[in-house]
């Protein structure tokens, strides 16, 4: 664990201010970004982030100082974001009629220079969104946590509590499935109007 993770927990544990607001400072944006991009409401993502911190503050004498604040932190963003999307299961439906575990949004950076250029990434970019908010949870939850946290994959693995091989075969799923998304969207789409989509 980071020295300066340690020593923000020290004074949260002796009920020092500062430290509170230094941890919550350090983490809330990510916190908050990683419970957007699986539930995909604001509000819904406030509530997670705080819900998240609020756990955090009450179970951190429990926490083992030898593993990962960060993954242990976003572990229990990532299950209560998980928990509400299971909950609202129900509510999420595909244009074909199946139920789907939520939405989210999956930004990709747009480094064109030519206006031109800029819209077509764009619209490949927002394509490629409504791939990603296609997904089940748990396979939104590990492109969050592979490709916008960029964590390895044993982090992966504390972070979702699962074995790394299944980490891995997940994403490898999730791959497969945005892969196919995109050749039916590209099918659908006729040859005139293929999406360019930059990975």
């Amino acid at each position: 664990m980071p020295r300066e993770d340690s020593e923000i927990i020290e004074g949260c544990l002796k009920g020092d201010e500062a430290a509170f607001r230094a941890l919550l400072e350090k983490y809330r944006a990510r916190v908050f970004s990683i419970a957007l991009r699986i539930v995909s409401n604001d509000e819904d993502a406030r509530d997670i982030a705080q819900e998240t911190f609020v756990r955090v503050f009450r179970s951190l004498s429990q926490f083992d100082r030898e593993r990962s604040f960060q993954n242990w932190l976003f572990r229990i963003a990532v299950n209560l974001s998980i928990d509400l999307t299971r909950k609202r299961k129900f509510a999420f439906f595909s244009l074909s009629g199946s139920k789907e575990d939520g939405a989210k949004d999956y930004d990709i950076e747009d480094k064109s220079p030519t206006p031109d250029v800029s819209y077509e990434s764009k619209a490949g970019a927002e394509r490629f969104e409504s791939l990603i908010e296609s997904l089940p949870a748990k396979y939104k939850a590990l492109l969050v946590l592979r490709y916008r946290e960029e964590l390895s994959y044993q982090e992966m693995a504390e972070v979702m509590g699962i074995p790394m091989g299944t980490i891995k075969a997940r994403l490898h799923r999730g791959h497969r499935i945005l892969r196919r998304k995109l050749e039916t969207k590209k099918a659908r789409a006729g040859s005139g109007l293929q999406a360019r989509v930059v990975f």
